[in-house]
């Protein structure tokens, strides 16, 4: 099912069938459903569907709870529907009707207790469905079946553009996407610097930085100063590349319960890709084979999975993969043209990183993965400028 603009993930209980059994003082039955922690479930709670059957003889006597994995106490989802057999059915906080008024149709009713109430929180860790039957006189039942359809929040900032002068050794920063004069201006590295920009501490908040020689200079705030960060990793003629390799940063603003990564470094040479997890020296922690010597690497979250992988630009012809793995192009086409630089990013704020080109002061960017025209062009900078993008200030 859809949620917004985006996929719901369905999650579906394996500790299923339970009996529920009379019980005075504890639960007549307890469920549970692990989420793995893994990309993609690292997602703050936009939405949650709680989709529930019970087979049972009596619905006066049962009591439902369901209990969130770093929560101490349960939250009601309903008791006491009356003089019903079974119950199966939705539950949802956006349905016109309560669960009180549940008369056997199967479509989604709202809870006793909202389950808004777990928004915001990452859902990896182990629910729990708690049941409990009241009525020592009742036959009891079965838990049949229960499962979450989840929704990430989809709260989000797009990226936006901005330029290396080599002349002068400045970034020039611009909050939209559009003509205008930098809003941000900051003199940065040396004139035969490569630029590069990522959130090197894990502030939802892209920054600066430079490779010079065989050695990353990072900062952590958009403003002029010594580097905050110095990593010595790569070759004299490497080129840079930026990503989070592991999707454990969440592109998803909120106050996250989970400590988040951050952006790490690598380089390419010559079709070869060597990637750290960390912003420090020492030697590659994945090592890959993927395009040839002279194209222009690029590095991007394709597929919306939370994760960055590789791709390359070549003479207007962009090869994207979707894992950091060898293998061939997941999407190929032809946007741009030869002498083209290439940029990326989530012009649009749907979670899914595109591409775009920098012609001589001219930015042409897309938001879909495909060949076509430009969604949104605009002159910003001059000829000789090298492109970046990044959310500069943005994030609250």
């Amino acid at each position: 099912a859809a949620c917004g603009s985006g996929s719901a993930y369905q999650y579906v209980s394996a500790d299923v069938p339970q009996d529920i059994r009379y019980s005075l003082y504890s639960f007549s039955a307890s469920s549970t459903l692990t989420i793995p922690d893994t990309p993609p479930n690292r997602f703050p709670i936009g939405q949650i569907v709680v989709n529930l059957a019970i087979a049972h003889a009596d619905m006066t006597a049962v009591d439902v709870f369901l209990q969130a994995p770093d929560a101490i106490v349960s939250l009601e989802l309903f008791s006491d529907l009356g003089y019903r057999t079974n119950f199966h059915a939705a539950l949802a906080d956006g349905s016109n009707e309560p669960v009180s008024s549940y008369a056997g149709s199967v479509r989604a009713y709202r809870p006793v207790q909202a389950l808004s109430l777990l928004y915001s929180r990452f859902p990896m860790g182990t629910w729990q469905l708690h049941i409990r039957d009241h009525n020592p006189s009742t036959p009891g039942g079965t838990l049949m079946s229960w499962s979450l359809q989840l929704c990430p929040t989809q709260v989000q900032y797009p990226k936006t553009v901005g330029v290396f002068r080599p002349a002068t050794a400045t970034f020039y920063l611009r909050n939209q996407n559009t003509e205008g004069t930098a809003d941000l201006t900051v003199p940065y590295g040396d004139a035969y610097d490569l630029p590069i920009a990522g959130d090197w501490n894990a502030d939802d908040r892209d920054t600066l930085g430079v490779y010079r020689g065989q050695t990353f200079y990072l900062r952590n705030a958009n403003t002029a100063g010594p580097a905050d960060e110095v990593a010595l990793y790569g070759l004299i003629g490497d080129l840079p590349v930026v990503g989070d390799w592991d999707g454990y940063s969440n592109p998803y603003r909120t106050i996250p319960l989970l400590p988040l990564d951050r952006d790490s470094l690598g380089v390419f040479r010559g079709g070869g890709w060597f990637l750290r997890y960390s912003n420090t020296s020492g030697v590659s922690d994945m090592a890959l084979s993927f395009g040839i010597a002279g194209d222009k690497p690029v590095v991007g979250d394709w597929n919306g999975d939370g994760i960055d992988t590789i791709g390359v630009f070549r003479n207007g012809a962009w090869y994207l993969r979707n894992a950091n793995a060898e293998g061939p192009a997941d999407l190929s086409f032809l946007y741009g043209l030869a002498g083209d630089l290439p940029v990326v990013g989530d012009w649009d704020g749907d979670g899914v990183d595109t591409v775009g080109v920098y012609r001589n002061g001219t930015v042409f960017l897309r938001n879909t993965n495909t060949s076509g025209f430009a969604d949104s062009m605009f002159m910003y900078g001059l000829d000789g400028d090298e492109p970046l993008a990044g959310e500069w200030n943005q994030a609250p």
